[in-house]
């Protein structure tokens, strides 16, 4: 019979222990600095370039991709280019991708 109710007391004090580690962690908090602007230059299979703008430690973030890909297919190569911008408010997550192909692209 103790050996059940130590067992039950273990276990009250693991799930106790395991709800504060996840109440305390911010999952809103992406980044350690409170605003800030990112320019990447992208190169490799896709060349182009990519804009990261965050504000309150990256609870409102833009991204915008601007890109090139050159894919090679049994009928040629086909140049695929990619401009997306993603928005997050705080709240609602929004999402543009502009996709353009110089041949004819399949979706």
């Amino acid at each position: 019979m103790t050996i059940r109710y130590f067992l039950l007391i273990v276990g009250i004090v693991f799930i106790n222990m395991t709800i504060k580690a996840q109440s305390s962690y911010n999952y809103q908090k992406r980044f350690q600095v409170k605003s800030g602007h990112v320019e990447y230059k992208l190169s490799g299979m896709v060349v182009g370039t990519k804009s990261l703008w965050w504000d309150d430690f990256g609870k409102k973030y833009s991204e915008e991709t601007n890109s090139n890909e050159m894919v090679k297919t049994l009928k040629g190569t086909e140049n695929v280019k990619n401009h997306s911008l993603s928005i997050f408010n705080g709240e609602y997550y929004y999402n543009v991708n502009n996709r353009r192909c110089e041949h004819r692209c399949e979706w």
